[in-house]
């Protein structure tokens, strides 16, 4: 089968190794996969950055910059810091080779990589489109965890997340989705958690909704025994060494912050605070070396960034409790990881975690979202050696029975499998293995990011009303464009749009005239006179 996965990176964050894994995975069984990505990091075969032989995007992406920036990213309430994007730009593949010759499309985490637009050209070409979720973003309007909110299911109106909203971007976001995925894709969530939100979602409601978990390469990712691990890292052989991965703890879904405080009301238990004081517990973090936690009143040893899997491997057997206090989260890779070295888990109630942790056998699930109850969780594992041993074993198992990647790849390939007998005919593999062989990227002759007309008019008075706001003229010089950059950005993205409608409607109607092909031709040259003007002047900033 041939097998076309779409990710905005090969291997940079949590779902696009998840994706690199699926695609490994997948050739593993006898499958021809390749993967297009927008960035790639690794050297691995049969991974394809897309390029652009054109490079004149520019203006959109200004445009669009502009837009996020201002509405989204620096207009934010105290309800959340995560990620929260505009569905844009977007690189159309569906005339691409692979795409051509694909018997299915598999999409992950394509943020600034595929627009709503671009999806929908996607699904045009009638083949089985398989969407697999990473957060919520597919079905929200611009966050990609919804922090509680429940307005998916309605619209997205009235954005808990933004201070200002008088356009109500958010909500014409999903009416946007809405209108351009009019055909059905198949949802694919690692949780059980995430496939109930996708199917109550007014965006993917009524689409088919499967759960099939991440996987681990349980060659790499395997236990070492507890003692030569930790001379490995040079801790003490009798610690009891806590991990936790402070990468993002700045970030409040993660929670860092209940997890400072259950540390704080585990020092009040006389047992843990014994041990702490005679330097028996450790704290061992992974992430950001300078944005490593400095308020814990215990020793704390930092491994920064850690790129060897191998290490990681030996940093988790290390560890005799894996701490997981994220408030938010679908099935982290860090999970599965660390139970396929045999380290159990505590968490909060939240995402995928009930679907691998079960309390008292791989780890513990906090009873309620409290501090109180994650510094249970902490306490009862540190007091009772016997039965973090026992959950070692359990840990492992549990890897084994069901998140392989083996486990993983024929789970998916049933699915696929399933889907191109009932939609399509298979692909000429002899075509899709000519690609893989002689290229090592997707070249695309037009990137220019299109946007439906009518909902460009959302975002174009969006624009306007943000070169207005105190927060944009009171911003230092330099980092905002002036008003009338901004403008004329708006203006030569809008004069494009309008041409590309004249051409896409008068072809339908079959009525491209010689006098429509001279205006548009004299129009985008007058255009590109005035933009290479203002180029050459590198954009006069305030």
């Amino acid at each position: 089968m041939n097998i076309a996965i779409l990710s905005t990176s090969d291997i940079q964050g949590g779902a696009a190794r998840a994706a690199f894994r699926l695609h490994n995975a997948l050739e593993l069984i006898g499958h021809q996969s390749v993967m297009a990505v927008r960035r790639k990091k690794s050297q691995a075969p049969n991974v394809f950055e897309v390029q652009a032989l054109k490079p004149d995007g520019a203006s959109a992406n200004r445009f669009f910059n502009v837009v996020e920036k201002y509405a989204f990213h620096k207009n934010r309430t105290e309800v959340s810091n995560t990620y929260f994007t505009i569905p844009y730009p977007g690189f159309d593949l569906s005339g691409t080779e692979p795409i051509i010759h694909s018997d299915i499309i598999n999409l992950h985490w394509v943020t600034k990589f595929q627009s709503v637009e671009s999806i929908g050209e996607l699904l045009k070409l009638k083949k089985p489109v398989v969407w697999t979720l990473h957060d919520e973003n597919a079905y929200t309007g611009g966050c990609h965890y919804s922090a509680g909110c429940k307005n998916y299911e309605t619209g997205c109106a009235d954005c808990p997340q933004l201070k200002i909203n008088d356009h109500q971007l958010p909500y014409h976001v999903v009416q946007h989705k809405k209108k351009s995925w009019n055909e059905h894709v198949t949802i694919v969530t690692p949780s059980k958690w995430l496939a109930g939100c996708a199917s109550r979602s007014l965006v993917l409601k009524g689409c088919r909704a499967e759960v099939i978990p991440n996987a681990v390469e349980t060659e790499i990712f395997r236990p070492i025994e507890k003692t030569k691990a930790k001379q490995d890292l040079q801790v003490p052989v009798d610690s009891i060494c806590l991990l936790f991965g402070a990468e993002y703890h700045s970030e409040k879904r993660k929670g860092y912050f209940k997890l400072k405080d259950a540390l704080e009301i585990c020092l009040r238990d006389k047992d843990f605070k014994k041990k702490a004081g005679m330097g028996k517990i450790v704290i061992f973090t992974f992430g950001d070396a300078q944005k490593q936690p400095k308020e814990f009143n215990l020793p704390v040893k930092s491994f920064g960034y850690v790129r060897s899997d191998e290490k990681l491997a030996t940093i988790y057997s290390a560890a005799d409790i894996y701490l997981l206090p994220s408030l938010e989260d679908n099935l982290p890779n860090t999970m599965l990881e660390s139970m396929a070295c045999g380290t159990p888990v505590v968490s909060f109630p939240v995402g995928g975690m009930p679907d691998m942790i079960t309390t008292g056998v791989t780890g513990i699930v906090a009873e309620d979202m409290s501090s109180q109850s994650l510094a249970a969780g902490i306490l009862k594992l540190t007091s009772d050696r016997r039965l973090r041993e026992k959950m070692n074993a359990n840990c492992r198992d549990l890897i084994e029975s069901g998140y392989t990647l083996s486990h993983q790849a024929n789970n998916y390939s049933k699915l696929f499998a399933e889907l191109c007998d009932s939609q399509t005919s298979r692909s000429e593999n002899s075509r899709f293995r000519e690609f893989r062989k002689k290229n090592d990227c997707i070249s695309l002759p037009n990137p220019r990011t299109k946007i439906d007309r009518h909902f460009f008019q959302t975002y174009k008075h969006c624009a306007l009303s943000i070169i207005k706001r105190p927060d944009y003229l009171d911003s230092k010089p330099g980092t905002k464009y002036t008003q009338a950059s901004l403008k004329f950005i708006l203006h030569r993205f809008e004069t494009i749009i309008r041409t590309q409608a004249l051409l896409f409607y008068s072809h339908r109607a079959g009525k491209i005239t010689a006098g429509l092909i001279k205006f548009t031709k004299e129009n985008l040259k007058k255009i590109w006179r005035k933009y290479n003007t203002l180029s050459h002047r590198k954009w006069r900033r305030n």
